[in-house]
Protein backbone atom coordinates (compact mmCIF):
# COMPACT_ATOMS: atom_id res chain seq x y z
CA UNK A 1 0.00 0.00 0.00
CA UNK A 2 2.91 2.50 0.73
CA UNK A 3 3.94 1.83 -2.79
CA UNK A 4 1.04 2.56 -4.02
CA UNK A 5 0.93 5.83 -2.36
CA UNK A 6 4.40 6.43 -3.19
CA UNK A 7 3.95 6.33 -6.76
CA UNK A 8 0.96 7.90 -6.91
CA UNK A 9 2.46 10.79 -4.85
CA UNK A 10 5.14 11.31 -7.55
CA UNK A 11 3.33 11.65 -10.53
CA UNK A 12 0.87 13.61 -8.64
CA UNK A 13 3.84 16.13 -7.66
CA UNK A 14 5.37 15.53 -11.13
CA UNK A 15 1.95 16.84 -13.22
CA UNK A 16 1.76 19.41 -10.92
CA UNK A 17 4.96 21.19 -10.91
CA UNK A 18 5.38 20.48 -14.65
CA UNK A 19 2.59 23.17 -14.97
CA UNK A 20 4.55 26.30 -15.95
CA UNK A 21 3.19 29.28 -14.83
CA UNK A 22 1.95 31.28 -17.97
CA UNK A 23 3.34 34.76 -18.36
CA UNK A 24 1.66 37.23 -20.10
CA UNK A 25 1.37 38.88 -23.02
CA UNK A 26 0.66 42.19 -23.97
CA UNK A 27 -0.05 42.59 -27.56
CA UNK A 28 -0.53 46.18 -29.07
CA UNK A 29 -2.58 45.84 -32.02
CA UNK A 30 -2.92 48.18 -34.44
CA UNK A 31 -6.54 49.71 -37.11
CA UNK A 32 -5.80 46.49 -39.47
CA UNK A 33 -7.09 44.09 -37.08
CA UNK A 34 -10.68 42.54 -37.98
CA UNK A 35 -13.07 42.84 -35.14
CA UNK A 36 -16.41 40.40 -35.57
CA UNK A 37 -19.30 40.54 -33.17
CA UNK A 38 -20.39 36.83 -32.74
CA UNK A 39 -23.02 35.52 -30.16
CA UNK A 40 -21.27 34.67 -27.57
CA UNK A 41 -17.90 37.09 -28.11
CA UNK A 42 -15.90 39.02 -30.35
CA UNK A 43 -13.23 37.03 -32.83
CA UNK A 44 -10.14 39.63 -33.20
CA UNK A 45 -8.31 38.35 -36.75
CA UNK A 46 -4.67 39.74 -37.31
CA UNK A 47 -3.98 39.27 -40.92
CA UNK A 48 0.27 39.26 -40.74
CA UNK A 49 2.31 38.97 -44.12
CA UNK A 50 4.00 35.58 -44.22
CA UNK A 51 7.23 34.78 -44.68
CA UNK A 52 6.54 31.47 -45.96
CA UNK A 53 6.77 32.32 -50.20
CA UNK A 54 3.98 29.46 -50.65
CA UNK A 55 1.55 32.07 -48.89
CA UNK A 56 0.08 35.15 -48.93
CA UNK A 57 -0.72 36.24 -45.05
CA UNK A 58 -0.86 34.03 -41.76
CA UNK A 59 -3.92 34.42 -40.02
CA UNK A 60 -3.75 34.75 -36.26
CA UNK A 61 -7.36 34.42 -34.36
CA UNK A 62 -8.31 35.37 -30.71
CA UNK A 63 -11.62 35.23 -29.17
CA UNK A 64 -13.17 37.32 -26.19
CA UNK A 65 -16.10 35.74 -24.57
CA UNK A 66 -18.56 37.33 -22.73
CA UNK A 67 -19.11 37.75 -19.12
CA UNK A 68 -21.48 35.37 -18.09
CA UNK A 69 -24.60 35.08 -20.23
CA UNK A 70 -25.43 39.27 -21.11
CA UNK A 71 -23.82 40.06 -24.23
CA UNK A 72 -21.59 43.05 -23.92
CA UNK A 73 -20.23 46.01 -25.81
CA UNK A 74 -16.76 45.24 -26.48
CA UNK A 75 -16.03 48.76 -25.06
CA UNK A 76 -17.34 47.37 -21.72
CA UNK A 77 -15.35 43.57 -22.31
CA UNK A 78 -11.62 45.90 -21.75
CA UNK A 79 -9.93 47.49 -19.02
CA UNK A 80 -8.00 50.76 -19.38
CA UNK A 81 -4.39 50.04 -18.64
CA UNK A 82 -1.25 52.13 -18.08
CA UNK A 83 1.47 51.15 -20.46
CA UNK A 84 4.00 52.76 -18.67
CA UNK A 85 4.83 49.47 -16.49
CA UNK A 86 3.99 46.78 -19.32
CA UNK A 87 6.33 45.02 -21.53
CA UNK A 88 4.09 45.83 -24.67
CA UNK A 89 4.97 44.39 -28.15
CA UNK A 90 3.80 46.02 -31.11
CA UNK A 91 1.72 43.77 -33.33
CA UNK A 92 4.74 44.29 -36.15
CA UNK A 93 7.22 43.85 -34.28
CA UNK A 94 6.05 40.51 -32.36
CA UNK A 95 5.30 39.08 -35.26
CA UNK A 96 8.41 39.95 -37.51
CA UNK A 97 10.47 39.15 -34.73
CA UNK A 98 9.52 35.37 -35.25
CA UNK A 99 8.79 32.80 -37.30
CA UNK A 100 5.33 31.94 -37.57
CA UNK A 101 6.29 28.53 -35.61
CA UNK A 102 7.62 30.43 -32.85
CA UNK A 103 4.75 32.98 -33.23
CA UNK A 104 2.16 30.10 -32.49
CA UNK A 105 4.28 28.15 -29.78
CA UNK A 106 4.38 31.65 -27.60
CA UNK A 107 1.08 32.54 -28.12
CA UNK A 108 0.07 29.25 -27.17
CA UNK A 109 1.94 29.30 -23.79
CA UNK A 110 1.55 32.70 -22.47
CA UNK A 111 -1.82 34.78 -21.25
CA UNK A 112 -2.85 37.55 -23.97
CA UNK A 113 -4.12 40.59 -23.47
CA UNK A 114 -4.88 42.71 -26.75
CA UNK A 115 -3.93 46.24 -26.18
CA UNK A 116 -5.40 49.00 -28.30
CA UNK A 117 -5.36 52.66 -27.71
CA UNK A 118 -9.10 54.12 -28.29
CA UNK A 119 -10.46 57.92 -27.40
CA UNK A 120 -11.32 58.33 -23.83
CA UNK A 121 -15.16 59.88 -25.06
CA UNK A 122 -16.37 60.84 -28.23
CA UNK A 123 -16.19 64.71 -27.94
CA UNK A 124 -12.15 64.76 -27.05
CA UNK A 125 -8.76 63.75 -28.60
CA UNK A 126 -7.61 62.55 -25.21
CA UNK A 127 -6.32 58.91 -25.68
CA UNK A 128 -6.18 56.25 -23.27
CA UNK A 129 -5.17 52.30 -23.43
CA UNK A 130 -7.60 49.43 -23.02
CA UNK A 131 -7.14 45.58 -22.95
CA UNK A 132 -8.85 42.81 -22.99
CA UNK A 133 -7.84 39.11 -22.24
CA UNK A 134 -8.27 36.21 -25.02
CA UNK A 135 -7.67 33.34 -26.25
CA UNK A 136 -5.43 32.24 -28.74
CA UNK A 137 -7.18 30.23 -31.13
CA UNK A 138 -4.75 29.57 -33.74
CA UNK A 139 -3.06 30.15 -37.09
CA UNK A 140 -4.14 29.75 -40.24
CA UNK A 141 -2.70 30.33 -43.88
CA UNK A 142 -4.13 32.66 -46.51
CA UNK A 143 -7.41 32.98 -44.56
CA UNK A 144 -9.89 35.95 -45.36
CA UNK A 145 -12.69 36.22 -42.84
CA UNK A 146 -16.03 37.79 -43.55
CA UNK A 147 -17.73 40.53 -41.49
CA UNK A 148 -20.36 43.22 -41.80
CA UNK A 149 -19.64 45.93 -43.70
CA UNK A 150 -18.05 48.96 -41.28
CA UNK A 151 -15.06 49.42 -39.54
CA UNK A 152 -13.94 48.49 -36.07
CA UNK A 153 -14.91 52.19 -34.77
CA UNK A 154 -18.03 51.28 -33.89
CA UNK A 155 -17.30 48.96 -31.57
CA UNK A 156 -15.74 51.66 -29.63
CA UNK A 157 -18.71 54.13 -29.79
CA UNK A 158 -20.13 55.20 -26.93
Amino acid sequence: MKKIYKIFIFFSSTILFSQEYKKDLYLLIDNNTQIIAEGNGYTFTLYIKSKDQKFSHDVYTFYINNDGFEIKPLKDLAKPISIDTLNLNKQFDFFNNNSACQSHEELSLKRIFLVKEVQKDNKSNNMQYRCWPVIYAGTQKDIIKTSPDFSNKKYFEE
